[in-house]
């Protein structure tokens, strides 16, 4: 009786496993910590541009580096890598998960005739809006680190903590709305624009290049989303750094955002840090898909 007992609960344990559902989270959340962990460097140069810290004001990426290397130590670069990899495993995860699932739901719903395209676009805003919205909290705390170059801003614990006596729990959502004004329309383009790449060069599992062209897929289509959206995205970073770091600029909405920085640096001063944005989104949205499809393949049956 405990041995059948025993294969029940083996076979249990593997539908749960081998469940689209399932893998989509545990693919999603690895492809996230890959994706952030190899671009952390450029996450943090892009940070301190946007904000506009002094010290490498001027400076290529590389001498970026190399002047945060040498005025603060090698494991500088990596600061706030931690809190960005407990961020990104359930972010991915869920993100991949909300949109398959939406996807699906949608799909089942259209008409043969109606296109797919409306179907990608609202699945992946969907994806965004929900999978942001549950682990904002640790956002604004993944921004501050990233940006801080002089490390005054603390630990996790202390910027939560400090954030909360200072603003109450509003704080910890400040900027939500740009975020989900960023955040939504970029997944909803990346993922239409990944899906509709990978549909024209796709290739079979067992294809020598099924990994190399999913990376290409997904590296075009989040470099083309960043170049549509990052003024967006300028805003929302400026607004999560408020009153928690001293090189922090202070914004009280949207509106006046947008307005200091147009009256500080004209329109330029929303595309401040494109570039490393876009090397890092290059790398990282390619690792991140390309990881994704190949552990969903290893957890298939």
């Amino acid at each position: 009786m405990e041995k059948y007992q025993i294969m029940d609960t083996n076979e249990y344990i593997k539908t749960k496993l081998y469940s689209e559902d399932t893998k989509n989270l545990l693919a999603g959340g690895v492809a996230g910590i890959c994706a952030m962990t190899a671009t952390h460097p450029l996450e943090r140069i892009k940070m301190m541009r946007i904000l506009g810290v002094q010290e490498i004001a001027g400076k290529s990426l590389l001498r970026s580096i190399y002047k945060i290397a040498q005025t603060k130590g090698i494991h500088s670069i990596f600061r706030g890598s931690a809190v960005s990899c407990i961020r990104e495993f359930p972010g991915a995860g869920l993100m991949f998960f909300f949109y398959e699932r939406f996807k699906s739901t949608l799909m089942d719903n259209k008409k043969p005739e109606d296109p797919e395209f409306p179907v990608h676009v609202l699945s992946g805003a969907m994806a965004g809006f929900m999978s942001s919205t549950i682990t904002y909290v640790l956002d604004p705390v993944k921004t501050t680190m990233a940006g801080d170059f002089d490390g005054k801003a603390g630990n996790i614990r202390t910027i939560l903590r400090n954030t909360y006596r200072k603003d109450g729990l509003r704080g910890l959502y400040h900027g939500y709305t740009a975020t989900m004004c960023s955040v939504t329309p970029y997944i909803a383009l990346n993922m239409t624009c990944f899906d509709y790449l990978k549909s024209v060069f796709a290739r079979k599992p067992d294809s020598p290049y099924f990994s190399l062209v999913n990376m290409i897929c997904g590296s075009f289509s989040g470099m083309i989303c960043c170049c549509i959206i990052f003024p967006i995205e300028s805003i929302r970073r400026r607004l999560q750094v408020k009153c928690q770091t001293c090189f922090a600029r202070r914004y009280s909405t949207i509106g006046d955002c947008v307005q200091k920085v147009y009256r500080r640096h004209g329109m330029g001063g929303f595309y401040y840090g494109l570039v490393p944005a876009c090397n890092k989104i290059f790398i990282s949205a390619g690792v991140m898909f390309m990881v994704n499809e190949k552990v969903k393949e290893i957890l298939r049956p």
